[in-house]
């Protein structure tokens, strides 16, 4: 079996190793005749990408219990399974929530430590 491939060279001046088209000598990405849909292609892409971080009106996030961080997860989750949000800003977040979670469980556990030590130096 003959193995065929792109007659095109990548940006680094390497021959491309993808298999061209319908028999023909390049593959998409350097068949001359196909600039026009590569154009199209990078429009529709670039076109995506900027839907897929939010919106510019969209709330602050507040998050000051487990309660709100998960709220926000659930609703990235559901984001990201309709499309309106990249997975990458969905990663993201979920790596900011887990920050924002820790936060508030030291937060919370410094309270707890203070309000036992005010209980204590008032039953000395």
């Amino acid at each position: 079996m003959d193995v065929k491939f792109c007659r095109g060279t990548t940006r680094a001046g390497a021959l491309c190793d993808a298999a061209p088209l319908n028999g023909g000598d390049f593959c998409f990405f350097h068949d001359p005749s196909r600039k026009e849909e590569r154009l199209a292609a990078s429009r529709r892409g670039g076109l995506h990408t900027g839907n897929a971080v939010g919106s510019p009106d969209e709330p602050d996030v507040v998050m000051k219990t487990s309660d709100d961080a998960l709220a926000l997860i659930a609703l990235t989750i559901s984001q990201v399974r309709r499309g309106q949000i990249d997975p990458k800003i969905a990663n993201s977040v979920g790596y900011l929530t887990t920050i924002a979670l820790r936060a508030i469980e030291s937060s919370d556990f410094e309270r707890r430590i203070t309000e036992l030590e005010s209980v204590m130096t008032r039953s000395d």
